[in-house]
C-alpha cells in the first residue's frame, strides 16, 4: 500500500533538479582539485558533494510527505545561496593551499614538470625527464609562485660516476657559464655560496669541488640581484651528486 502510494506521488522537481545539477558540479570541481594541483585534494574535494546531499535530503523528505512541496522548493532556494557560499569558500581555501604548499614528495616530480610545460620551458629544460632508477638520496623541493612571492624548484640526488659524467657532458654543452660559486665571476652573475643553500639546506657545507653550470641568468635590473631568475645545475664529482635548480625571486 505504501509503495503504491509512493509511486503515485509526483517528484518534487525543483529539489530533484538541484540534486542532479549539484552532483554534476561536484564531479566537475572534484576532477579539478585532484588533477590540477601538485598535491591533489582527494579527501577535501569530497566537501563539494555536500550541496548535492542537502538537496537530495530535501527531495526525499518532500517525496515521503515529511514536508510540503512548496516548502521543499523554498528550502532549496535558500540552500542555493548558502551552499554556493560554502563551495566558493572551500574552493578559495584549496586554491590558497595549492599556491602556498611546498612539495617535497619525489613522487610528484613528473607532475611538477608538467606544470612547467616541460621540456618546452627553458627554465626547467635542463632537469631530467625522469629521476634515474639508480639515483639515491633523492631530495625534491617545489614552491610555486604566489603573488609577489618567488618560485623555487630543485632536485638533487646521488648517482654513479659514469652516469654523472654523462650528465656533466650534456650540461657543459648547454651552459652559458661554468665555474665555482666562490669566484668573482659567479658573484657578478648572482651566484654565491649562500644562493646554493639548497645543496644541504644551509649552504654552509658545500663540497670543495662543487662546480656550477649556469643555463639561464636574468637580474630584475642590470647588475641588481635583489630580484632575478636562475636556472642552473651544480655538480660534485667527489660526492657523485648533482643538483638541478630553478629559482625566481
Amino acid at each position: 500500500m505504501k509503495s503504491k502510494e509512493l509511486m503515485g506521488r509526483r517528484l518534487p522537481l525543483f529539489p530533484v533538479s538541484m540534486t542532479v545539477i549539484s552532483f554534476a558540479i561536484f564531479l566537475f570541481l572534484y576532477l579539478i582539485v585532484i588533477r590540477v594541483p601538485i598535491e591533489p585534494f582527494y579527501i577535501r574535494g569530497l566537501l563539494f558533494l555536500v550541496p548535492c546531499l542537502f538537496f537530495a535530503a530535501t527531495a526525499i523528505l518532500a517525496l515521503f510527505g515529511k514536508i510540503q512541496r512548496h516548502t521543499a522548493t523554498g528550502i532549496s532556494i535558500f540552500l542555493i545561496f548558502f551552499l554556493l557560499l560554502f563551495s566558493l569558500y572551500h574552493l578559495f581555501q584549496m586554491t590558497m593551499d595549492a599556491a602556498t604548499t611546498v612539495t617535497t614528495d619525489v613522487g610528484r616530480y613528473e607532475r611538477i614538470l608538467k606544470e612547467f610545460d616541460y621540456p618546452n620551458n627553458s627554465k626547467v629544460s635542463h632537469f631530467p625527464e625522469q629521476i634515474p632508477d639508480e639515483a639515491t638520496d633523492v631530495r625534491l623541493r617545489y614552491n610555486p609562485a604566489f603573488f609577489q612571492g618567488g618560485e623555487f624548484f630543485s632536485l638533487k640526488y646521488k648517482i654513479s660516476a659514469r652516469s654523472l659524467g654523462t650528465q656533466v657532458e650534456i650540461l657543459s654543452k648547454e651552459a652559458k657559464w661554468t665555474g665555482y660559486p666562490d669566484s668573482e665571476e659567479a658573484e657578478s652573475l648572482g651566484i654565491t655560496s649562500d644562493f646554493l643553500y639548497c645543496w644541504d639546506n644551509t649552504g654552509r657545507t658545500l663540497p670543495g669541488d662543487l662546480e656550477v653550470y649556469l643555463l639561464l641568468s636574468k637580474p630584475y635590473k642590470p647588475n641588481d640581484w635583489n630580484h632575478g631568475t636562475h636556472s642552473l645545475a651544480a655538480v660534485s664529482n667527489e660526492a657523485s651528486e648533482i643538483l638541478f635548480l630553478f629559482e625566481s625571486w
